[in-house]
């Protein structure tokens, strides 16, 4: 493939990605962004009417997904290609059409038909919008266009999509804490794996560790869906249920839900991160190691067993794990530091 190829190539990718965009909805921003990049070149605006004309020739595709998930390969073929009774496989026709575009441009538009027919996530679900993400230790308040308020704790990162049709978060990795702005006609919605979280005005906070989410909510009600086939992105859910002010859900891979209905002011002192603290009742020293771990560097390592198991409670600086070693001491526990590790251990008799 020469130079002309690959650059004509690669027009053809961002006209179907701005094809596709569109029809999610542009805000003000992306239109004009959209307008200037149709202006900046001949070629963008043949490549992105092409593709406009091709997508209009999809569009009744929706409407022959099968209930059962199977797709017809033929489906995938534009009019002018599927055979009939009276025109045989592979005879050539004149009408307008997905047929009109060149080959890799029609691979490109099978991929975005693919999405709508599947509803599952590709590389053009996520064709815009905004990313964010914290380091260890870091947090950051994030103020959207439609007034909604994040807060992503230590090691975070999500990403960030608004449309005229919907608000959608996918989080990665981390955790965050939602203040939604009421809006009936545009729901808010996080991704979490497989998992999605549905909200119109409320506040909850959604974490995710690998395959493994857990759900609090503080404030409203929230529809808690299974993705069909464990696709992040999907038309219509497996499974839902509400969870009312007070939930905290906790889901992991192949396993049922749990969810445990607690008093708001206990879900909110579990969010104590929001401040900078975290509070611990009574809780095994290992789950309390486990987490002020994810806001260090400096890793604590517990070398005697038997101490994982101690209970412990109050309130510690995430990221002043020398509040910790103190708490400890008092305790009869030995922290033996080096700058990377601090090693717990019972004092010798």
């Amino acid at each position: 493939m020469n130079s002309d190829e690959r650059e004509m190539e690669a027009i053809e990718t961002h006209a179907a990605q701005w094809v596709f965009e569109r029809d999610g909805g542009l805000s003000a921003d992306r239109r004009a962004a959209l307008e200037s990049w149709l202006s900046a070149d001949a070629r963008h605006r043949d490549a992105y009417l092409r593709f406009d004309e091709a997508w209009r020739v999809s569009a009744g595709l929706r409407a022959w997904r099968p209930a059962d998930g199977r797709i017809d390969s033929q489906v995938l073929a534009g009019p002018s290609q599927r055979p009939t009774p009276d025109r045989p496989r592979g005879s050539s026709s004149k009408r307008r059409g997905i047929s009109f575009l060149p080959a890799r441009a029609v691979a490109i538009l099978a991929t975005l038909v693919l999405a709508v027919l599947l509803g599952v996530t590709t590389w053009v679900s996520w064709p815009s919008g905004t990313s964010y993400s914290t380091a260890v230790g870091g947090y950051e308040r994030v103020v959207l266009d439609d007034g909604s308020i994040l807060q992503l704790n230590t090691n975070t990162k999500l990403h960030v999509l608004l449309t005229a049709r919907d608000r959608r978060v996918r989080l990665d990795r981390g955790e965050a804490y939602f203040d939604v702005a009421h809006d009936r006609a545009r729901p808010f919605i996080v991704q979490a794996g497989n998992r999605r979280i549905v909200a119109v005005g409320t506040q909850f906070a959604v974490r995710r560790d690998g395959e493994g989410v857990r759900v609090s909510v503080t404030e409203g009600t929230v529809r808690l869906a299974e993705e069909p086939g464990g696709q992040e992105v999907s038309a219509e859910p497996r499974e839902s249920m509400l969870l009312p002010a007070g939930s905290v859900a906790r889901l992991a891979e192949a396993r049922p839900v749990r969810i445990e209905h607690q008093a708001v002011p206990e879900v909110e002192s579990q969010l104590a991160w929001r401040t900078g603290t975290l509070a611990f009742h009574n809780q095994a020293l290992g789950d309390v190691v486990a987490e002020i771990n994810r806001y260090n560097r400096r890793q604590f390592v517990i070398t005697d067993p038997t101490l994982a198991s101690l209970p412990f409670g109050g309130n510690i600086r995430s990221t002043d794990p020398q509040s910790l070693i103190d708490a400890l001491r008092t305790l009869g526990i030995r922290a033996d530091e080096t700058s990377d590790t601090v090693a717990l251990s019972r004092n010798s008799p």
